[in-house]
């Protein structure tokens, strides 16, 4: 959060970076999945070139982006001014989330951690 940036979905969501739109978005698209298996999975062609299947199902294990669907409606900028949105406590629970590598986001670790 360096640069002090969100991201605001054309549905309203409010987000901290392109990989959690990106995430939720696809989820949300299919229905917020609780769980997935490859193997009952019917991939057509356009799931095989963007994965869109392999990202909805992120959610399943993803505590961070659990609890942001459980809150969603409180992180919608339709819902609620931005400025009590990025105060709110599911973004205090992301920043805490940086220092716990088990409750960082997957998300997170892929995208934004320094290799040394």
């Amino acid at each position: 959060m360096d640069s002090k940036r969100i991201i605001v979905n054309p549905d309203g969501q409010v987000v901290p970076c392109c990989f959690f739109a990106n995430s939720l978005y696809v989820s949300k698209q299919h229905g917020y999945p609780k769980k997935f298996d490859i193997k009952e999975y019917d991939f057509g062609l356009k799931d095989e070139l963007t994965l869109y299947s392999l990202t909805s199902a992120e959610t399943t294990t993803d505590p961070i982006l659990n609890s942001y669907i459980e809150q969603e409606g409180e992180l919608n900028a339709h819902n609620n001014p931005l400025h009590e949105i990025i105060d709110h406590d599911w973004y205090h629970e992301l920043y805490a989330s940086w220092d716990d590598e088990e409750k960082v986001s997957p998300i997170c670790v892929r995208n934004c951690t320094d290799e040394v």
